[in-house]
């Protein structure tokens, strides 16, 4: 969410893992504006540069109300680099759940697929589906 793209200041490159910290930090601060601005105005004199990240599902068709919780659930499940929850949401919200086999290695895969792409790319930003595909 946060990159450092300054390359004129002598500041170690960006560690990644404190990225979260700054949300953190900036969630806390959204009831105060000034405040709120004031980090952020901080963020930016150390090399931090705000990104907006928009993300297109492809979709062009509405979904019903069960497949749009569907959606939405494993959305959130691989946007918080939740692995083992996005196993569990596909076999239980496959059409035949039953038919899986050794769900809880498919969900134990499906985390270390998860966080490798988590530890090659960080942001939802920069995952590509080829990424996924050759894990």
């Amino acid at each position: 969410m946060f990159s450092n793209h300054d390359e004129t200041l002598q500041i170690p490159p960006v560690n990644h893992n404190n990225s979260d910290e700054i949300v953190s930090r900036l969630r806390a601060l959204v009831p105060s504006p000034p405040a709120w601005t004031s980090e952020l105005t901080s963020l930016n004199k150390l090399g931090y540069i705000p990104e907006i990240v928009f993300i297109d599902a492809g979709l062009v068709t509405t979904l019903d109300a069960t497949n749009r919780r569907n959606f939405l659930d494993l959305f959130r499940a691989v946007a918080e680099f939740d692995g083992y929850r996005t196993g569990q949401l596909m076999i239980e919200r496959s059409r035949s759940p039953e038919l899986a086999i050794d769900t809880e290695t498919f969900a134990l895969k499906m985390q270390h697929l998860v966080l490798s792409v988590k530890r090659k790319t960080f942001s939802l930003g920069q995952i590509k589906i080829s990424d996924l595909l050759t894990e």
